[in-house]
């Protein structure tokens, strides 16, 4: 594997994860 892959990989699941996390904050927000 090259390791650009690796660097693409890992800034897509750290967006994914931004996304919910941010996503989760605003529902507890709205429901909370």
């Amino acid at each position: 594997m090259r390791n650009h892959d690796l660097v693409s990989d890992g800034f897509l699941a750290l967006t994914a994860g931004g996304l919910v996390l941010l996503c989760s904050g605003l529902v507890a927000l709205a429901f909370g």
